[in-house]
């Protein structure tokens, strides 16, 4: 089951002050695309390391009731937060020590829940045991390559990579936002989300555009309430100065709930992408040519 992003959100979280990495950086993992999320190992202090989610949508980091239990994490507050996916009931804890690869982040702030039962129905997916979000994100910068599938951390000091054309984005409610042109029509700031699949078009855009809709089809948010949505190919989507053609984006239907927009994993990693919090840029460079290619 499918669940849309923002819809009828009751709290939203106020990001605190960043992280500062306590080991040098650049740090290079891989990654890996799991229904359309990018996934790469973590590890809570010195534990084993699990597949993690990275989600530039987040507003903060949360790890599942098993992960939870295992690491004896504290339970303080119940929240809901706002995320890409629908919100998200959660119970904040202690902050807790990070690993990525390499970069260790100390006093991360955690909460505890099980985010795949939330936003989806399906239980037959096996989800990821935690989710990272902007506190990390805060505090350095990352460059994600679809070519040789690799996230490397570096120091928000360092240039965006060659070739690459800058966007600005705002950090907003614990969200990465950047402006997005559909069809002639906006600017409209959306979320960038790389734990989110496919890209959605906002309620507002899709009033004004009345694209074509195929595929329509009721669905249950992560909030519980019904909502109709259809797929639709929109041929110049603008994220910046950029140009993107051929986007297959979720449409919701124009007499429901609104809906936020989300630029999702289906049209980022068309391209290398970096995304600095700190200096609100996010920049996009051409795939780099794999052996064997002309």
């Amino acid at each position: 089951m499918i669940a849309l992003p923002a819809i009828l959100i009751a709290q939203a979280t106020k990001q605190g002050a960043s992280l500062q990495p306590t080991s040098a950086l650049p740090a290079r993992v891989p990654y890996r695309l799991i229904s359309g999320i990018v996934t790469l190992e973590a590890s809570i202090a010195s534990g084993k390391p699990i597949r993690s989610a990275l989600d530039t949508g987040l507003t903060t980091c949360i790890a599942s009731e098993k992960l939870a239990e295992a690491a004896r994490m504290t339970r303080l507050d119940a929240q809901l937060l706002q995320a890409p996916l629908g919100p998200l009931t959660v119970t904040t804890s202690s902050p807790i020590n990070l690993r990525i690869g390499s970069a260790m982040f100390s006093s991360v702030p955690m909460s505890i829940g099980d985010v795949g039962s939330q936003i989806s129905s399906d239980r037959s997916l096996e989800w990821p045991e935690l989710w990272i979000g902007l506190p990390v994100l805060m505090s350095c910068a990352i460059v994600l390559d679809p070519t040789d599938s690799s996230a490397t951390l570096i120091d928000s000091g360092a240039p965006p990579p060659r070739g690459s054309r800058l966007i600005s984005i705002e950090v907003r409610d614990g969200r990465i936002e950047a402006p997005v042109i559909l069809n002639g029509k906006g600017p409209e700031s959306w979320t960038v989300s790389t734990a989110t699949p496919g890209t959605v078009v906002s309620s507002r855009l899709a009033k004004l555009i009345q694209p074509k809709v195929e595929n329509l089809r009721d669905v249950k948010t992560s909030s519980g309430r019904m909502v109709r949505i259809g797929a639709s190919k929109f041929e110049d989507l603008r994220l910046g100065s950029v140009k993107i053609n051929g986007v297959t984006a979720v449409v919701p239907a124009t007499d429901g709930p609104e809906v936020a927009g989300v630029i999702g994993t289906d049209v980022l990693l068309r391209h290398v992408v970096y995304i600095n919090c700190a200096k609100r840029q996010m920049a996009l460079a051409p795939r780099r040519a794999q052996r064997g290619q002309n």
